[in-house]
């Protein structure tokens, strides 16, 4: 197998100060831009597959049992007119940006797979700017010795 070319989860338990490896779903390619997000508290891949140099058609893809390879499971595949695909709400929208017509501006919206209704959330920038990170609250104070660890 060539190592350069082998698409994979590579996670770090902070428990146990050690690397694991976590194959991704069969199906996806090496060539395909992928995203790791969290659905519903379960590991998430969001893959576009490139067609015609185009990320027109993005399949998301949910790891049932953490660290278990065969419960990956698609969930829907979306197909955008040249959107990209950045991340997932709670309430299940896609965040994706998308061009503005006319424009060399982006701007990112929140669609619904549903009701395949897309809103614009009125944020915009140049193409390829926009970065969506998952944010989990807790309860750690920095400036104080924490007992639990």
């Amino acid at each position: 197998m060539d190592n350069m070319s082998c698409a994979l989860v590579l996670s770090f338990d902070l428990g146990d100060e050690v690397f694991r490896v976590i194959s991704v779903p069969t199906g996806t390619s090496t060539t395909d831009y992928v995203r790791i997000s969290v659905t519903g508290g379960s590991l998430s891949l969001l893959c576009h597959d490139p067609l015609e140099n185009t990320m027109k058609c993005c399949s998301i893809w949910v790891m049932k049992e953490y660290g278990v390879a065969d419960s990956w499971t698609k969930h829907f595949t979306v197909d955008f007119n040249r959107g990209l695909l950045l991340g997932l709400q709670k309430n299940g929208n896609i965040l994706v940006e998308t061009e503005l017509a006319g424009l060399l501006l982006h701007q990112i919206s929140s669609y619904d797979p549903e009701s395949r209704q897309i809103k614009n959330l009125g944020i915009s920038g140049r193409q390829f700017m926009f970065c969506v990170e998952n944010y989990m609250e807790n309860l750690v104070l920095l400036d104080k010795p924490n007992d639990s660890f």
